[in-house]
């Protein structure tokens, strides 16, 4: 084999090695996050919210021994000072503290309204 074949063969080979470990990282998988345990209603209120403002790609109620566990699929998208969900503060709180600790948001706020506290979501 020449030295041109060689070195021909070797970059061929290192291109296909990068291609196949950037089309592996280009196509990430979903992050499935834990926001919640409770209710079944409550989980869908929380996956629904979350789905029609963007906040989520997909969400999840699995049922358990504790009740159901609400589980997300976050979008990429950058968010600022989004709605999510409506309910009880300690209920907004726990998700919007979940929702940092896990990933799914970098910051939270629950405010109160007419018909309770609602947790709106930031991502950068």
């Amino acid at each position: 084999m020449t030295k041109l074949a060689r070195v021909l063969g070797a970059v061929v080979t290192a291109t296909a090695a990068t291609l196949a470990l950037t089309g592996g990282s280009a196509q990430a998988t979903p992050n499935t996050v834990y926001l919640y345990t409770g209710t079944q209603a409550l989980c869908q209120k929380i996956g629904n919210g979350g789905v029609s403002n963007d906040v989520f790609d997909t969400y999840e109620c699995k049922s358990g021994v504790g009740g159901y566990s609400t589980l997300v699929d976050p979008t990429n998208n950058m968010l600022a000072n989004v709605p999510v969900f409506t309910d009880a503060e300690a209920v907004c709180e726990t998700v919007g503290t979940n929702g940092v600790t896990n990933g799914a948001w970098s910051a939270y706020g629950c405010q109160f309204g007419i018909v309770g506290w609602t947790l709106f979501v930031d991502r950068w």
